[in-house]
């Protein structure tokens, strides 16, 4: 892939709006400094610091997802940054923390502060099922991992809605699939979450796919659809891509 930074960012936008109308639909609010606020914690992960001398850097910031422009004003710079400059991903937690956290990084990326903890998690309302393609570690899938990704995908869907969960939100990851399961579970669940994860797993894990059974903790962070999966170099085979909404469920 050329040293080129993309080009319009119209298709980014889309998929961000639509992922953050789905995320704060329907979900409680709640009050701080005189308004209703949905706050998370968002994170840009390896940033490439530019100088071989020095490691890459881990950014993160605090913001009200009911206000989603200034989320998008934040990443956007990076999104329009050259290939090599740009980080490995750009994350939101799944679920509301504290907005007291805002005093941390007021709707801004900064570095060398402590992001949320589980404790600040404000209630769980969703989950999401990571269906990953089986793969060497720390690069892009090829075009038929990600297939076998979303075999696994479509059976667990099929599972899960013939339980009786709601219709979710569909995501393209860029290397898999990600399922958004509504529910509405306090923070401390008695491991329902984790449990369901890994019920899932042993009924559809293949030898070519698996659900990621470790994003059951209430801070989880997913990356943000209209952002990019970088892992590895991007080559033929195994390309960077970018995250995108592929379905969102009725409100």
């Amino acid at each position: 892939m050329s040293d080129k930074p993309p080009g319009p960012l119209a298709e980014n936008a889309k998929h961000f709006h639509e992922f953050v109308t789905a995320l704060t639909a329907g979900v409680d609010r709640y009050p701080f400094a005189g308004e209703d606020v949905l706050v998370h914690e968002a994170r840009v992960l390896a940033l490439p610091s530019g100088n071989p001398k020095y490691p890459a850097k881990n950014l993160l910031g605090f913001f009200d997802l009911l206000k989603p422009v200034k989320l998008w004003d934040a990443i956007r710079p990076y999104l329009s940054m050259t290939e090599k400059a740009q980080p490995e991903g750009i994350y939101v937690t799944v679920n509301p923390v504290d907005a007291d956290l805002l005093a941390v990084a007021d709707h801004e990326f900064k570095s060398g502060v402590n992001g949320a903890t589980d404790e600040d998690v404000l209630a769980r309302n969703f989950f999401y099922v990571d269906a990953d393609p089986v793969r060497r570690a720390k690069v892009s899938a090829t075009d038929g991992e990600k297939a076998a990704a979303w075999e696994l995908t479509l059976a667990v869907r099929a599972d899960l809605a013939g339980r009786g969960f709601p219709p979710p939100m569909v995501v393209d990851s860029g290397n898999g699939y990600h399922l958004w399961q509504r529910i509405h579970l306090p923070r401390d669940d008695g491991g329902a979450v984790e449990n369901v994860l890994k019920a899932l797993a042993r009924c559809h894990d293949t030898p070519r796919a698996e659900v990621d059974t470790t994003v059951f903790n209430p801070s989880r962070v997913c990356k943000i659809p209209g952002t990019y999966a970088r892992k590895g170099s991007s080559i033929a085979t195994r390309p960077h891509r970018m995250a995108r909404v592929l379905e969102v469920p009725p409100c």
